[in-house]
């Protein structure tokens, strides 16, 4: 089963990224292509997962993170 995994939070700052990293590798053990897609504030984490999370640029400004994240997202479900 293919999996999109859209996660809002900003992913370099977040004190949840562990779990979700794990829960990805489980998710794939299991069988899954699994992508998570996330944006991120300062600078873009690198973990070794060959590709698997995508990462979309954000602002800082909050209204407008939200609609260009979404925006984005809308282009990246619809070309990929």
């Amino acid at each position: 089963m293919n999996i999109l995994w859209v996660v809002t939070k900003y992913f370099d700052i977040s004190v949840s990224r562990v779990s979700r990293i794990e829960m990805l590798k489980s998710l794939e053990m299991l069988g899954h292509n699994v992508f998570l897609v996330t944006t991120f504030k300062k600078k873009k984490p690198n973990f070794c997962l060959d590709g698997r999370i995508k990462y979309i640029p954000s602002i800082n400004i909050a209204i407008l993170n939200t609609f260009l994240f979404s925006l984005y997202l809308f282009i990246y479900v619809a070309f990929s």
